[in-house]
């Protein structure tokens, strides 16, 4: 089973929506490791939105629900990085 989940803070503001197979560690890597985005802060609560039983249907939930709380989606994300890397690939190659 695959969650998706909101991050909110103490105002009930959604900081952050993402999907996981364990909320548990999930909550622990964001707000326990050094490397999360919320490392230290202690107002951050865990809310499961959905449950789904592939990782394509969590992921593009996930994509949907980030558009719903006027977060940018994973997908926009990865598209953005794609055409930074082309834009790299381009100036190397010297066709800008």
């Amino acid at each position: 089973m695959r969650y998706v989940y909101a991050l909110m803070d103490s105002n009930g503001k959604v900081v952050y929506v993402g999907e996981t197979k364990s909320t548990r560690w999930r909550l622990y890597d964001h707000t326990r490791r050094k490397t999360g985005k919320f490392y230290g802060r202690t107002d951050i609560r865990l809310h499961v939105l959905s449950a789904h039983v592939t990782r394509s249907e969590s992921y593009w939930a996930q994509c949907h629900l980030q558009k719903v709380f006027g977060l940018k989606s994973e997908d926009e994300m990865s598209r953005e990085h794609l055409a930074k890397g082309r834009k790299i690939l381009q100036k190397k190659r010297g066709t800008l």
